[in-house]
């Protein structure tokens, strides 16, 4: 597991100090190192996949098999933090880790979901929106 996080973290390294390397050629200036911090504030490891789908960078998703590593916190999230994520009350209480994981993993994000019915709400294309000539 800790492999992983080594790997995840020194690709992401790389990958950022060639993207300012090659900014920094475009522009004539002298290279920077990407800032580390900024790098770690968004960069999360999914420890249960393998290294060679590359699990690593923001958050996309949350599975009922995930094992989210933060690099901001250094920890790996909970169950309980990962329902936090999604916009479940803190002051629910899950019956136990797996529950919670497997109901975590099957959800949607309740802003998301409210973000969906707004647009669908206001799409140019819904019924109420057409003009009553």
């Amino acid at each position: 597991m800790l492999d992983l996080v080594n790997v995840a973290w020194a690709h992401t390294c790389l990958v950022a100090d060639q993207a300012a390397r090659n900014e920094s050629q475009a522009e004539g200036n002298s290279f920077q190192r990407a800032d580390r911090e900024e790098l770690r504030a968004n960069l999360f490891v999914d420890l249960s996949q393998a290294v060679q789908r590359m699990p690593w960078g923001s958050l996309s998703a949350i599975c009922t098999s995930s094992y989210l590593y933060s690099f901001r916190f250094d920890l790996v999230l909970t169950p309980e933090l990962m329902a936090r994520i999604h916009g479940f009350p803190s002051d629910l209480h899950w019956p136990s880790q797996n529950a919670t994981r497997r109901m975590v993993g099957n959800s949607f994000s309740i802003p998301v979901v409210g973000a969906v019915e707004l647009s669908a709400f206001l799409s140019a294309g819904a019924p109420w929106f057409e003009s009553k000539r």
